[in-house]
Parts: structure tokens; C-alpha cells; sequence
């Protein structure tokens, strides 16, 4: 079975979905929001395929010493590709700000994300 790690605060309808075709969801937290299994303790043993969430989740927080490269290095280390959402009017301005791990992440919009998460799970 194929899984989908999520943030917290991803649509759970998107979830709903992605369940009624056979794709497992696995809840994950980006160390701050205690929310499913932290980010950065996932492996290849967890089957997760791709990871989902606003894009929020892992911009960091000004003052505190932890960037996107920091709450993403597990998915960087294990190639897991990252599907983050956005507005569309600032998917722009946040692929700017994650330009250090742009090479795993995608920016959409939520009309885009379940079509992408499906091509990414491929």
C-alpha cells in the first residue's frame, strides 16, 4: 500500500480521498505542533511515498533557529518528495523562501494538490 504523510491542517476531505483509493495517510508533525510522527524521524521503513501540508508547516518562524531544510532533512535523505500548499497568489514568494530544498518540493494550489500527490505516489 502506498502512504501519504500529512501535516497537520491538510484538507481532510484530500485525505478521504486519497484513502478510498487505497493510499494509506500517516499523520506527521514538523516539531512544534505535536501532530502525528515528527517529520524528522521518518525511514524508508514508514512506506511513506509522498508528504503534504500547507506550506506554513515548514516556513520558519522568525527568531527561532530552525529552517525548512532542518524540519524536511528526512525527506531530502530518503528522496520523499513534498507537496506543499498554498494560495496562488503566494506560491511564488514561498517557492523563493524554500529555494534550499527546492529540489524535493512542490508549491501548488489546493486545486492542484490531490492530481499531484497522485503523479508524485508514481
Amino acid at each position: 500500500m502506498k502512504v501519504v504523510g500529512y501535516f497537520e491542517g491538510t484538507d481532510p476531505l484530500l485525505l478521504t480521498k486519497l484513502t478510498s483509493k487505497n493510499i494509506g495517510v500517516m499523520p506527521l508533525g514538523n516539531g512544534a505542533d505535536n501532530h502525528g510522527k515528527y517529520i524528522g524521524l521518518i525511514t524508508r521503513s514508514d512506506k511513506i511515498g509522498v508528504v503534504v501540508g500547507y506550506a506554513h508547516k515548514v516556513l520558519p518562524v522568525p527568531g527561532l533557529p530552525i529552517n525548512p531544510k532542518d524540519i524536511l532533512f528526512s525527506c531530502g535523505i530518503n528522496k520523499i518528495p513534498v507537496v506543499l500548499i498554498a494560495a496562488d497568489e503566494d506560491v511564488k514568494n514561498i517557492k523563493e523562501r524554500l529555494e534550499e530544498v527546492k529540489k524535493y518540493i512542490t508549491v501548488v494550489s489546493p486545486e492542484e494538490v490531490f492530481d499531484t500527490v497522485k503523479k508524485k505516489l508514481k
